[in-house]
């Protein structure tokens, strides 16, 4: 499949054609057929297929498999929930506030107990050598941008080397670069993915940006990044035209330690949304088992496969499904990890050739259906119902974690009620931390349409910070949805009174024009 290492089997045309093919090819001689969707696979091109990858005799005799590159996946976008960072995964940008990065600037999830990650900007820099994160939409609608599970919507993030900075960094200026040093230390194969989403890339400079990226084995006795780079490459890929987002794959080997060097080249700021990482072989850690934080324990799973008995019931599909389980058989099997991607779609194609030949036989169709979209969810193939689906378990999650915290706070809330009077004693830095508890937990309970708590919470937040007009535009606001018409109509007013917020008295006047209101006021 596309690699100058293999050596594959001459099969003749005639021998993957279907009847119909050949049918169609003898009556269009001399001219040039129609583009056409692939036809029907025949079994002889799956079982020569299956051939290649049993025999070592078509892969070139090398070492075993430290490192590589895998490939690319351009249909999964931002919704890689349920499909990466099982092990870890890391959302740059999404908690920024400012450009210059800090450690609270990106989300991380998984344990990393034997696998951790480190990051940084290229020896060619100019300054303190600091990477940047930027959050250039707070909430991006369109399926580019990274879910994040802990805000439960999408955004448009990044980390960046800094070369915007123009007059630091002009075009031509090689670096600075950013790296990536990630440590296995356990045995087995993972996957480590990078998240590139060119979401400015429409107009100026942002349209040209064209990167590489580098991986590198390193061994234990070099320490610095400057060394690092001169050791040889063993896996490379290229990035450019990713304004629809694209994941860049790698295969890496543990235990050991590796290097991804990401090159700016002739680009205007090299930048990327997310990085995860996935076990391929090997046991899994305890959280790769469980559901992902902040889901309310609600997980993403693929479909579950029928039983291998069933599958044998239909041999076309029973072909496909060894040349599967061949393929999970020989991740670390030298270079035949080339294989993965193609010979996996060509087990698609057997199964979904066996479920159109028999449209009538129901049952079989189903049964044969669950073990597409099983193998779809991990090639990946995207189809709208899983989009849909996606978006189903998303919102089941997150209105799971919210009733949570709800229930959380609620024990908590018993204990605050005590002291706020003597909160209130307190310096504004010491309130602080209290009043977004109040405010957090008053949106929680809005979220979960439970009215009355959230009104008993939002006066507790306010008595400690009444200049807060947000949440007193919030307060008015349940308290018109619970009838109580005189405690809103005086609580805009004196929001209208004393609000220098040209917005918030824009609404305080819409609620006061209500017909209850205007009655009250009257009186």
């Amino acid at each position: 499949p596309g690699s100058p290492n293999i050596k594959s089997k001459s099969i003749k045309m005639s021998e993957v054609l279907t009847d119909d093919k050949k049918k169609m090819k003898a009556e269009r001689t001399g001219t040039v057929p129609h583009p056409a969707a692939a036809g029907k696979l025949s079994l002889q091109y799956i079982k020569t297929i299956l051939e290649q990858i049993k025999s070592a005799k078509f892969i070139k005799e090398t070492k075993p498999l430290i490192g590589a590159y895998l490939g690319e996946d351009w249909s999964t976008q931002g919704d890689w929930v349920g499909r990466y960072g099982r092990r870890i995964a890391l959302l740059f940008g999404f908690n920024v506030a400012n450009r210059k990065g800090d450690r609270f600037s990106y989300m991380k999830i998984g344990d990393g107990k034997y696998c951790w990650l480190k990051w940084g900007v290229g020896p060619n820099n100019k300054g303190s050598g600091s990477t940047y994160l930027f959050k250039g939409d707070e909430y991006a609608e369109n399926r580019r941008g990274l879910y994040g599970p802990h805000i439960g919507m999408r955004r448009y993030t990044e980390i960046n080397d800094g070369s915007w900075q123009r007059k630091k960094y002009p075009i031509e200026f090689e670096g600075p670069d950013l790296w990536f040093i990630i440590e296995l230390k356990d045995k087995g194969l993972n996957r480590i993915s990078i998240y590139f989403l060119n979401y400015d890339g429409h107009w100026g400079l942002d349209r040209y940006r064209d990167f590489l990226i580098e991986l590198r084995h390193i061994p234990g006795s070099v320490r610095y990044v400057k060394d690092m780079i001169k050791l040889p490459v063993i896996g490379r890929a290229r990035v450019k035209d990713f304004y629809a987002g694209v994941y860049k794959q790698f295969l890496i080997k543990g235990p050991g330690k590796y290097l991804l060097y990401l090159r700016r080249g002739p680009s205007f700021v090299l930048k990327l949304s997310g990085i995860f990482v996935d076990r391929l072989t090997g046991p899994p850690e305890l959280h790769e088992k469980e559901p992902i934080p902040y889901m309310g324990g609600v997980s993403f799973k693929p479909p579950e496969m029928p039983g291998s008995d069933e599958i044998k019931q239909n041999f076309p599909v029973h072909q496909a499904y060894l040349l599967w389980r061949e393929l999970d058989n020989v991740w670390e099997d030298g270079e035949k990890y080339v294989y993965q991607q193609p010979g996996r779609i060509i087990a698609c194609r057997a199964v979904q050739d066996s479920i159109k030949e028999k449209p009538n036989d129901i049952i079989s169709g189903l049964k044969f259906q669950r073990l597409l979209d099983n193998w779809r969810w991990a090639v990946p193939i995207w189809q709208s119902n899983d989009r849909e689906m996606f978006d189903r378990i998303m919102k089941k999650g997150r209105k799971e974690h919210l009733r949570i915290v709800a229930a959380n706070f609620d024990m908590s809330i018993g204990e605050m009620e005590e002291n706020v009077v003597v909160l209130k004693r307190k310096s504004n830095a010491e309130r602080k931390i209290y009043v977004k508890r109040y405010f957090d937990l008053a949106e929680a309970y809005v979220k979960l349409s439970r009215k009355s708590a959230a009104m008993k919470t939002l006066k507790q937040g306010l008595y400690l910070q009444p200049e807060n007009y947000k949440y007193q535009i919030m307060l008015a606001e349940l308290e018109i949805k619970n009838k109580l018409f005189k405690n809103a109509a005086y609580r805009l007013d004196r929001i209208k009174n004393y609000c220098s917020d040209e917005s918030i008295n824009k609404r305080a006047v819409e609620l006061l024009n209500k017909p209850e209101l205007k009655k009250i006021r009257k009186k």
